[in-house]
């Protein structure tokens, strides 16, 4: 509040050179309550603006002004007087979505989110929203890729990076969160809670080192094996996760958080007791409850109906893998059957290409050809190469060259294979390369 005082303070003396003090707060004094997060002057700005002018437009900036002080009823009630007809914006969708996630309805917060990426692309903030209900459905693949497109639409660099790093613990990749974290550490913009996440990837990577110089030099150096203990230990599974905006924008209308206080993403797990327990002297315990006004304050029930909720559809996204995962099989499975019932295991064609690789011949089969048997005649300068597996031939027994290394192909059925023989021109052409694709065979002399 000083740091704000201060800045006030430091506008009037400039406005007062061509105002007076009280003209200017006049003229700009939702912007100066805005600044100073004084919502409850906020909403008694919007509700008599709106007697004297109901619009939508005040009615949002109405609705908007009580979320952020955590009044969630009075928000929704203002939302649900606002008519698509009268304000259709990228920042109401938004706001509708964040509600919608404080009430634990998931799926209208996901539908409002996506219409505020579908009417403003670039909307970061909308980007991170979403990856944060998509993170609370236990998706957390789908919930990485929205955070980087935040990340991308330049949505707060920290932030972004803590949810990051959240995602990657909660996938058990350690050091790809110490990757993301480390660097915000070194640089002085981590908070408390990343500097918690920070340790604990530190503890599950077992780097004991680096657990130590983070806590080095501070009141919570002691006991450091036993804190390094407890959080090694611990088992993750995310229950919650709250949300708090870090940007302060000049107007209420593309606001949908308090700007203060400032904090970060936070995940609540099953195991914050434990947490707490190795942490009990960090000044913000790893992965903790939302403590500000707007957040909603979610009863030991509640939280253990969501634990379940997000553990159930856990089991069933890994089910639903399982039989995805068994059903290409056995349709690729089928699919093979099917063209060896189909095949008569012929070989269908021959052809030769000269390119800038090389001169090569491609023998082309009905099947996926198997192992190739390779034999040089030099006596006779004829090279022979045996397709197991294959029954017969449809293209010419015999071909003659005109050009390329070899002057004449010559196919010949046999019991089980069939061999391709080129007679070459001369002996000085070297070993080809030999190699299949499929169900083709590549002969290749390099140019």
């Amino acid at each position: 509040m000083k740091a704000s005082a201060y800045v006030f303070a430091a506008t009037l003396i400039v406005g007062c050179t061509s105002s007076s003090p009280s003209q200017y707060v006049k003229e700009n004094g939702e912007d100066i309550l805005i600044n100073s997060g004084n919502y409850s002057a906020l909403i008694k700005r919007y509700e008599n603006q709106l007697q004297d002018d109901p619009s939508a437009t005040t009615r949002f900036k109405l609705a908007s002004a009580h979320y952020k002080l955590g009044d969630t009823e009075a928000a929704t009630f203002q939302l649900s007087q606002i008519s698509p007809r009268e304000l259709d914006s990228a920042e109401l969708a938004l706001l509708r979505a964040n509600v919608f996630l404080d009430q634990g309805k998931l799926t209208l917060a996901e539908q409002h989110a996506n219409t505020a990426i579908r009417k403003k692309k670039g909307l970061g903030e909308a980007h991170n929203l979403k990856g944060l209900i998509l993170a609370e459905q236990g998706k957390f693949a789908d919930a990485t890729f929205a955070f980087e497109t935040a990340r991308k639409n330049h949505y707060n660099d920290a932030a972004i990076k803590n949810n990051l790093a959240m995602m990657a613990i909660l996938k058990g990749d350690y050091n790809e969160a110490i990757s993301i974290l480390s660097p915000l550490v070194q640089a002085g913009r981590a908070d408390d809670k990343a500097k918690a996440n920070l340790l604990l990837a530190y503890a599950k990577a077992g780097k004991t080192r680096a657990f130590s110089q983070l806590l080095a030099n501070s009141q919570n150096d002691t006991n450091l094996a036993e804190k390094f203990t407890g959080l090694r230990n611990t088992t993750l599974n995310i229950s919650a996760l709250t949300y708090i905006d870090e940007s302060t924008p000049a107007s209420v209308a593309y606001q949908t958080k308090p700007p203060q206080p400032i904090q970060t993403q936070k995940l609540k797990t099953e195991a914050t007791a434990n947490i707490g327990k190795a942490t009990d002297k960090l000044e913000a315990p790893l992965l903790t409850a939302n403590t500000t006004a707007h957040t909603s304050k979610t009863s030991n029930d509640q939280m253990a109906k969501l634990r379940a909720k997000l553990e159930e559809a856990n089991a069933k996204n890994a089910q639903r893998a399982l039989k995805e995962k068994k059903r290409a099989e056995l349709l690729a499975e089928t699919k093979r059957k099917r063209q060896l019932a189909k095949s008569r295991r012929l070989v269908t064609h021959v052809e030769y290409k000269s390119t800038a690789e090389g001169e090569e011949y491609i023998a082309t089969s009905d099947f996926p050809m198997g192992k190739i048997n390779t034999e040089y005649l030099e006596k006779r300068r004829k090279w022979v190469f045996d397709i197991e597996g294959a029954k017969d031939f449809t293209t010419k027994r015999r071909r003659y060259y005109k050009e390329g290394p070899a002057k004449k192909l010559v196919l010949g059925e046999h019991e089980n294979f069939v061999r391709i023989v080129l007679e070459m021109r001369d002996d000085k052409q070297g070993n080809p390369e030999v190699w299949v694709e499929g169900n083709k065979l590549f002969i290749r002399w390099k140019a």
